[in-house]
């Protein structure tokens, strides 16, 4: 995910915003006092929160959110924080089931619903997820987001949608955006995501066995990053098999 863990400096931004700073005004020069144990019960978990993230521990963090929306349940802004708190501890279970709410609420939520599509992903939910990177490419138009269509869809061995995703991604004029490839042994690499590109459209040659496209493919990914190891890697394994003896009949 681009900009995968995201700055706690956001939430405590999101939390300060809706609890603190949205306050009823009044004619009065005292605060009512059906108010007033509200707004003190809001700051002290407020306070709870900040004193949980200052210390990294999560749990409490989320326990304050959770008193904090009880007493203000109509402050969405507290299940996004709730979300990025889910997020960050790898529950995603709850990032989904609470960003579906707010996605109800606020379906053009690009940041909530990325996490929710991310988190589908690393459940196994291919077919939600790609649903999701579909709904999100619409509202970002970001061609990091459609490589993550093309990645599902090859997962899925939809080949042919794929090969048009990747064709649309070489076709773009944003040369600049970088992606990161893990290869078999779980190193992870950045690399230009259009070098990704031909790299995947390789590897799709080779699953319909044309390996002639698969290296014309794997060389263009090498011409743009020569660094590229799973590119490298992805060649040397096609050429082992063409210089491999045949058996004899």
């Amino acid at each position: 995910m681009k900009n995968n863990i995201l700055s706690f400096i956001i939430l405590l931004t999101i939390v300060s915003g809706e609890v603190l700073g949205q306050k009823k005004t009044t004619t009065s020069t005292e605060t009512p006092k059906s108010e007033l144990p509200k707004e003190k019960l809001l700051e002290h978990h407020k306070k709870v929160y900040d004193k949980a993230i200052k210390y990294n521990d999560m749990l409490i963090a989320r326990e304050a959110v959770y008193n904090m929306l009880v007493i203000a349940p109509e402050r969405i802004g507290l299940k996004d924080t709730l979300t990025y708190l889910y997020y960050n501890s790898g529950n995603h279970v709850q990032v989904i089931l609470v960003g579906k709410e707010i996605l109800e609420a606020k379906p053009e939520s690009a940041e909530i619903l990325e996490l929710v599509a991310v988190s589908q992903q690393n459940l196994g939910l291919l077919k939600e997820a790609l649903e999701s990177f579909e709904k999100l490419f619409t509202l970002t138009k970001d061609t990091y987001h459609r490589y993550n269509i093309a990645s599902l869809q090859y997962m899925l061995k939809r080949f042919g949608e794929c090969t048009e995703t990747l064709n649309a991604i070489l076709a773009s004029e944003e040369s600049d955006a970088m992606v990161t490839i893990s290869d078999s042994r779980g190193e992870s690499q950045q690399v230009p995501i259009k070098a990704a590109a031909f790299n995947m459209r390789g590897v799709i040659a080779l699953e319909i066995n044309q390996k002639d496209v698969a290296k014309q493919n794997f060389q263009k990914a090498l011409d743009l990053y020569p660094d590229f190891i799973l590119a490298k890697s992805n060649m040397n394994q096609v050429d082992a098999t063409e210089t491999k003896p045949q058996p004899k009949k």
